[in-house]
């Protein structure tokens, strides 16, 4: 008997797609990779409710992959890295042909950044780290209108810059 495409390049790949879809992947790149033609898994998963099912629960885990892909870039953003550029140099005659080529590599130092140290700082150790102030207010504010007894043809004036007096 022969197999289906579904049986043959859906159904043994059920972990990667969930993988692939929690960590982000649209429906046209996950196709691409199982071999078929996206229409042909948008067809697959009105017609199997087991893809279905899968790709809703990889779509409810893509929030904490989110989430563990900023605490990672949170946490290089602590800490001062060094890069490494590579600047290619080269001379030329006045006859267009390259004579020399240079190759450049500067390693910098790119510091810790301190809006997210100041965030990592607020959200992990708040006690020590929160600079909000508490502030008590009692008693009546009272905020009074000087234009309230004023009818609509004066405050027209007014709005219009005519003295009336």
């Amino acid at each position: 008997m022969v197999k289906s495409k579904y049986e043959t390049h859906v159904m043994p790949y059920f972990d990667d797609i969930f993988f692939w879809r929690s960590h982000d992947w649209d429906l046209v790149a996950i196709a691409a990779e199982l071999g078929i033609a996206k229409s042909t898994f948008l067809k697959y998963k009105k017609e199997h409710s087991d893809l279905s099912d899968l790709l809703k629960k990889a779509e409810k885990a893509k929030p904490r992959y989110i989430a563990i892909k900023a605490e990672s870039a949170l946490r290089d953003k602590l800490q001062d890295r060094e890069v490494e550029e590579v600047q290619q140099e080269q001379w030329v005659d006045k006859n267009g042909v390259i004579t020399k080529k240079h190759i450049k590599k500067i390693k910098k130092i790119i510091p810790a950044d301190t809006t997210a140290i100041i965030f990592a700082l607020k959200n992990t150790d708040s006690e020590r780290w929160n600079d909000r102030s508490q502030v008590e207010v009692s008693g009546n504010v009272s905020m009074s209108n000087p234009y309230e007894n004023l009818t609509e043809e004066e405050l027209r004036r007014l709005a219009n810059g005519i003295d009336g007096t």
